[in-house]
Protein backbone atom coordinates (compact mmCIF):
# COMPACT_ATOMS: atom_id res chain seq x y z
CA UNK A 1 0.00 0.00 0.00
CA UNK A 2 1.45 3.67 -0.64
CA UNK A 3 1.85 5.78 1.59
CA UNK A 4 2.66 8.55 -0.71
CA UNK A 5 1.62 8.68 -4.11
CA UNK A 6 1.32 11.70 -6.55
CA UNK A 7 0.57 12.25 -10.20
CA UNK A 8 1.74 15.38 -11.66
CA UNK A 9 1.02 16.61 -15.38
CA UNK A 10 2.88 19.51 -17.64
CA UNK A 11 0.03 22.18 -16.86
CA UNK A 12 2.59 24.75 -16.69
CA UNK A 13 0.40 28.29 -17.71
CA UNK A 14 3.41 30.05 -19.81
CA UNK A 15 3.88 26.26 -21.42
CA UNK A 16 0.55 25.88 -22.93
CA UNK A 17 0.14 29.73 -23.75
CA UNK A 18 2.91 28.97 -25.93
CA UNK A 19 1.87 26.04 -27.17
CA UNK A 20 -1.72 27.10 -28.51
CA UNK A 21 -0.07 30.46 -29.67
CA UNK A 22 2.52 28.57 -31.91
CA UNK A 23 -0.78 26.15 -32.89
CA UNK A 24 -2.78 28.98 -33.81
CA UNK A 25 -0.06 30.79 -35.85
CA UNK A 26 0.38 28.20 -37.63
CA UNK A 27 -3.06 26.87 -38.49
CA UNK A 28 -3.91 30.39 -38.95
CA UNK A 29 -0.82 31.07 -41.74
CA UNK A 30 -1.79 27.24 -43.54
CA UNK A 31 -5.41 27.61 -43.74
CA UNK A 32 -5.13 30.69 -45.05
CA UNK A 33 -3.02 30.06 -47.99
CA UNK A 34 -4.33 29.57 -51.25
CA UNK A 35 -1.97 26.38 -52.02
CA UNK A 36 -2.86 23.82 -49.22
CA UNK A 37 -0.47 20.89 -50.09
CA UNK A 38 0.28 17.78 -48.53
CA UNK A 39 3.53 19.09 -46.49
CA UNK A 40 1.00 21.88 -44.72
CA UNK A 41 -0.72 18.53 -44.05
CA UNK A 42 1.98 16.96 -42.81
CA UNK A 43 3.23 20.10 -40.26
CA UNK A 44 -0.57 20.31 -38.99
CA UNK A 45 0.23 16.67 -38.13
CA UNK A 46 3.70 17.09 -36.78
CA UNK A 47 2.73 20.20 -34.48
CA UNK A 48 -0.19 18.68 -32.73
CA UNK A 49 1.43 15.55 -31.95
CA UNK A 50 4.15 17.58 -30.62
CA UNK A 51 1.33 19.33 -28.46
CA UNK A 52 -0.41 16.28 -27.87
CA UNK A 53 3.18 14.81 -26.58
CA UNK A 54 3.39 17.72 -24.09
CA UNK A 55 -0.14 17.02 -22.89
CA UNK A 56 0.54 12.93 -22.14
CA UNK A 57 4.19 13.91 -20.47
CA UNK A 58 3.49 12.90 -16.37
CA UNK A 59 5.43 12.12 -13.33
CA UNK A 60 4.35 9.71 -11.11
CA UNK A 61 5.51 8.77 -7.94
CA UNK A 62 4.38 5.99 -5.11
CA UNK A 63 6.29 5.48 -1.86
CA UNK A 64 5.61 1.96 0.03
CA UNK A 65 6.79 0.06 3.05
CA UNK A 66 9.42 -1.91 0.47
CA UNK A 67 9.79 0.36 -2.79
CA UNK A 68 9.62 3.90 -4.61
CA UNK A 69 8.65 3.67 -7.96
CA UNK A 70 9.39 6.54 -10.47
CA UNK A 71 7.50 6.73 -13.42
CA UNK A 72 8.09 9.76 -15.74
CA UNK A 73 5.56 8.67 -18.47
CA UNK A 74 5.93 8.14 -21.17
CA UNK A 75 10.11 7.97 -21.01
CA UNK A 76 11.20 6.17 -17.78
CA UNK A 77 10.42 4.31 -14.97
CA UNK A 78 13.03 3.93 -11.96
CA UNK A 79 12.49 1.12 -8.75
CA UNK A 80 14.46 1.61 -5.67
CA UNK A 81 14.09 -0.38 -2.76
CA UNK A 82 14.45 1.15 0.67
CA UNK A 83 16.60 -1.37 2.18
CA UNK A 84 19.15 0.63 -0.46
CA UNK A 85 18.66 4.18 0.74
CA UNK A 86 21.21 5.69 3.24
CA UNK A 87 18.91 9.34 3.90
CA UNK A 88 15.83 11.05 2.41
CA UNK A 89 15.79 15.03 2.71
CA UNK A 90 13.05 17.12 1.74
CA UNK A 91 14.04 20.18 0.19
CA UNK A 92 13.25 23.03 -1.11
CA UNK A 93 14.50 24.23 -4.82
CA UNK A 94 14.59 26.28 -7.97
CA UNK A 95 13.94 23.99 -11.41
CA UNK A 96 15.13 26.45 -13.37
CA UNK A 97 17.95 27.49 -11.19
CA UNK A 98 18.89 24.60 -9.49
CA UNK A 99 18.27 21.79 -12.61
CA UNK A 100 17.94 24.01 -15.59
CA UNK A 101 13.94 23.75 -16.30
CA UNK A 102 11.79 20.73 -16.13
CA UNK A 103 12.19 16.89 -16.97
CA UNK A 104 14.65 14.16 -16.19
CA UNK A 105 17.60 16.68 -15.60
CA UNK A 106 21.15 15.57 -14.27
CA UNK A 107 23.62 18.24 -12.21
CA UNK A 108 26.21 17.62 -9.63
CA UNK A 109 25.64 13.99 -9.12
CA UNK A 110 21.71 14.44 -8.53
CA UNK A 111 18.86 13.06 -10.99
CA UNK A 112 16.54 14.90 -11.29
CA UNK A 113 12.49 14.25 -11.91
CA UNK A 114 10.69 17.48 -11.69
CA UNK A 115 7.06 19.18 -13.31
CA UNK A 116 5.73 21.87 -11.27
CA UNK A 117 6.44 22.63 -7.54
CA UNK A 118 9.43 23.84 -5.55
CA UNK A 119 9.11 20.71 -2.91
CA UNK A 120 11.75 17.90 -3.33
CA UNK A 121 12.54 14.02 -2.02
CA UNK A 122 16.59 14.26 -2.45
CA UNK A 123 17.33 10.71 -1.78
CA UNK A 124 20.65 9.56 -0.99
CA UNK A 125 21.03 5.72 -2.16
CA UNK A 126 24.46 3.43 -1.00
CA UNK A 127 25.84 3.34 -4.27
CA UNK A 128 26.34 7.34 -3.66
CA UNK A 129 23.75 7.89 -6.43
CA UNK A 130 20.79 10.81 -5.91
CA UNK A 131 17.91 11.24 -7.23
CA UNK A 132 15.39 13.92 -6.56
CA UNK A 133 11.76 13.71 -7.31
CA UNK A 134 9.80 16.73 -7.11
CA UNK A 135 6.87 17.43 -5.41
CA UNK A 136 3.56 19.91 -4.87
CA UNK A 137 2.82 18.19 -1.60
CA UNK A 138 4.11 20.49 1.69
CA UNK A 139 7.22 20.30 3.46
CA UNK A 140 5.74 18.68 6.56
CA UNK A 141 2.77 16.51 4.59
CA UNK A 142 6.17 14.87 2.98
CA UNK A 143 8.29 14.98 6.24
CA UNK A 144 4.91 13.41 8.39
CA UNK A 145 4.73 10.86 5.86
CA UNK A 146 7.94 10.02 5.50
CA UNK A 147 8.93 9.85 9.10
CA UNK A 148 6.10 6.99 9.72
CA UNK A 149 7.76 4.82 7.49
CA UNK A 150 11.47 5.37 8.30
CA UNK A 151 9.91 3.89 11.83
CA UNK A 152 10.45 0.85 10.20
CA UNK A 153 13.91 1.12 8.65
CA UNK A 154 16.18 2.99 11.51
CA UNK A 155 18.97 3.04 9.58
CA UNK A 156 17.72 5.50 7.36
CA UNK A 157 18.58 9.11 7.99
CA UNK A 158 15.46 11.43 7.29
CA UNK A 159 16.02 15.44 6.77
CA UNK A 160 14.37 18.60 6.00
CA UNK A 161 16.01 20.73 4.78
CA UNK A 162 14.68 24.25 4.41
Amino acid sequence: MAIIKEVQRMRQKWLWLLLISINIFFLYNIISSLNFEIIDFLSILILLSVTYFFYTIKLMYSISENIIIINFAPFYEKIIQIYDIVEISIIKYRPLKDYGGWGIRIKNNITAYTIGGNTGILILLKNKEQILIGSKFKIDFLYFKLEELLKLYPNIKLKKDV
